[in-house]
């Protein structure tokens, strides 16, 4: 069915003005990268996210970081324990996510109480070893620096070579 020419402006204007009010449905209809690039890039407000300092773009004036799990990461978590957890090896590890050593933003506690000690960061070869061999009692008096060959040979002269991992 074909429309007169004046019936046709009125609903091209009607739609146009329709198409305004609603610009996704316009971009949508547009079916144009161009359109859809331009709508993206003017109906989000610009920001840095206060806890990684990454740009992002977001539909929301207020919106602080640039995702939910930027958001609810480290001492914001609703899951947060304090930083420690222990390991299944028994040993405790604490969050430290800038440290030079670091494995999943946490640092082994006994390695951190004797650099601490020490004043300098452990290189990777050194080893720290409990003297009584309890892995949570990490006392500066429990704990000494030993070499590779010498931490293998403390344990086998006690027997717990078979139980023992080298951390």
């Amino acid at each position: 069915m074909r429309r007169s020419k004046e019936a046709q402006r009125i609903y091209d204007r009607a739609r146009h003005q329709w198409l305004r009010a609603n610009p996704q449905r316009w971009a949508r209809r547009l079916k144009s990268q161009r359109a859809r690039y331009h709508l993206r890039e003017t109906s989000r407000y610009p920001n840095i996210c206060q806890k990684c300092g990454k740009f992002f773009r977001c539909s929301l004036v207020y919106q602080r970081c640039c995702s939910l799990k930027c958001a609810h990461s480290g001492q914001d978590s609703p899951f947060w324990k304090g930083g420690m957890v222990k390991t299944g090896d028994g040993y405790l590890r604490i969050y430290h996510p800038f440290h030079p050593n670091v494995k999943g933003n946490h640092v082994l506690q006994h390695r951190l109480v004797m650099e601490h000690l020490l004043g300098r960061y452990l290189r990777r070869n050194e080893i720290v070893h409990h003297r009584n061999g309890n892995k949570l009692d990490n006392r500066p008096e429990n704990l000494v620096v030993v070499s590779s060959s010498y931490h293998s040979k403390l344990h086998w002269k006690d027997g717990s070579h078979h139980s023992h991992k080298r951390h």
